[in-house]
């Protein structure tokens, strides 16, 4: 499953800001908040859902709870920030960053901490990461580099390798999609076309909630940002037709062979 779902865990606060949930909805990025009297012999087991769940954990009060939740995210290398705009005069566990404003601490979660061009059957593919998960994957002109992959690397890597053998047709990883509310409404719907299936760009428009808008669903589809992953080879014309693709009409039939020959031995 590719899960699209941007998250950060707050603990301080009994109800979300509207400010601050507006802010993040704007982004595509949701809200948990951390009950601050968890039950101790409950604490590990929520901790680590919280952590497997978000990207990231902003605090906005200290208390004698949050060491254990703190140490959950940090082993998971996942950000901690303390949301304050006065000078502190707690001594915060090391690894917690102290910072103003939730705006700068978004900032941050946001930018694209990692690239890499990896050699593929289809040609080399510039990669992307930022701390919610995948957000950019496309054909490049660059030499591919000769690195020790990270461990988001290399489980894309592997995941594209089975795909492209025939051995895969799920994915199982964290994206980031950045863009507009409807283009993410268009993408995240696009990772909803099962292996070794087509959908037309005017059926595709209905499921986002707007029949007439097939030519704003092709204009959000050529904007897609993680290719292969967010299936826009998928989309047909209503005829059946192969249309525009970013990366080419051989490559979108390419990767659709593989697809409907796997299919086809079921």
């Amino acid at each position: 499953m590719v899960n699209s779902n941007s998250a950060v865990a707050l603990y301080g606060f009994q109800d979300i800001p509207l400010n601050l949930e507006a802010q993040t909805n704007d982004l595509g990025i949701k809200l948990l908040l951390v009950p601050q009297f968890i039950k101790q012999k409950e604490l590990g087991s929520q901790a680590l859902e919280l952590v497997n769940r978000t990207a990231a954990l902003f605090i906005y009060e200290i208390d004698n709870e949050l060491n254990l939740l703190i140490q959950f995210y940090l082993t998971a290398n996942k950000p901690v920030f303390f949301i304050t705009e006065e000078e502190t005069e707690y001594l915060l566990p090391k690894g917690v960053q102290s910072i103003s404003t939730v705006e700068d601490a978004l900032k941050i979660l946001l930018q694209e901490t990692e690239k890499s061009i990896i050699k593929s059957q289809i040609g080399n593919l510039e990669i992307r990461f930022n701390s919610f998960g995948l957000t950019h994957l496309k054909l490049s002109k660059q030499n591919a580099e000769l690195v020790k992959p990270s461990k988001q690397l290399d489980k894309v890597s592997h995941q594209l390798d089975e795909y492209f053998n025939g051995q895969r047709k799920n994915f199982n990883l964290k994206v980031c999609l950045k863009g507009t509310d409807f283009q993410r409404k268009v993408w995240t719907e696009l990772t909803h076309i099962p292996y070794g299936h087509t959908l037309s760009y005017g059926e595709l428009a209905q499921k986002v909630g707007d029949s007439n808008a097939s030519r704003a669903v092709g204009l959000a589809i050529s904007k897609n940002p993680i290719w292969i992953f967010v299936p826009c080879h998928r989309v047909l014309s209503k005829e059946g037709d192969l249309t525009g693709y970013a990366g080419g009409l051989k490559l979108k039939q390419f990767l659709l062979d593989i697809e409907s020959k796997q299919t086809s031995l079921f």
